[in-house]
């Protein structure tokens, strides 16, 4: 990358193909009523903490349970259908301007497009988390398990600390970084750790 000249298709494709199994996952789930009823029975037990802890009353509970559960489908698939949209082509502008940042800072060259042809690549490996994560969903029938220490525990809980930075621990997501972090080295210069240090505490 650093001595070609720019390609469309360093940064095009992989979100391309994240977009398709992601739009793939999002298909099966929403085609299947176990995990829907997961996602439901998540909201409702968020909605018991806001009880338990007198934030509402259960009265005022259950009519706010009432009214986003007419929307709450056409919420989930507009969630799950865009969503994958702003990670596939925002992931390498925004993490292409931190790397350019990260040259700025630290008064070394690095291009602009070539930060994001950079992430772009890498974002393959975003491409086989997806294709794990749809796999274990299926084979689990959880659709919150994915390859972290969470899947270690006993319950799911979307709505607990624990279980949301377990979560973010991701084998394959810190796979990613990790190669962000070499890829920065090499365009700017910058030592390894420098720029690991960087791209990880960007993250």
């Amino acid at each position: 990358l650093k001595t070609s000249p720019p390609a469309i298709t360093n940064w095009l494709v992989p979100a391309l193909l994240f977009l398709v199994v992601s739009w793939i996952g999002a298909t099966l789930m929403f085609s299947n009523p176990a995990i829907m009823q997961q996602i439901q029975d998540i909201q409702t037990q968020a909605m018991q903490k806001q009880v338990a802890s007198g934030k509402v009353t259960q009265q005022q509970a259950d009519k706010i349970q009432e009214m986003t559960g007419k929307y709450a489908d056409i919420g989930a698939k507009i969630g799950g259908y865009g969503g994958p949209i702003f990670i596939a082509f925002g992931s390498p502008f925004f993490s292409g301007f931190l790397f350019w940042l990260a040259g700025v800072i630290f008064k070394r060259r690095v291009g602009y497009m070539q930060s994001v042809e950079a992430v772009g690549l890498s974002n393959m490996l975003s491409v086989l988390e997806a294709i794990v994560h749809w796999l274990l969903v299926v084979a689990m029938g959880n659709m919150f398990v994915s390859l972290s220490p969470a899947i270690f525990l006993k319950a799911a809980d979307p709505t607990s600390l624990t279980f949301g930075i377990l979560s973010s621990l991701s084998v394959i997501g810190m796979w990613c970084l990790a190669v962000r972090s070499i890829a920065l080295s090499r365009l700017s210069g910058l030592s390894l750790a420098k720029s690991a240090l960087w791209v990880f505490g960007t993250w």
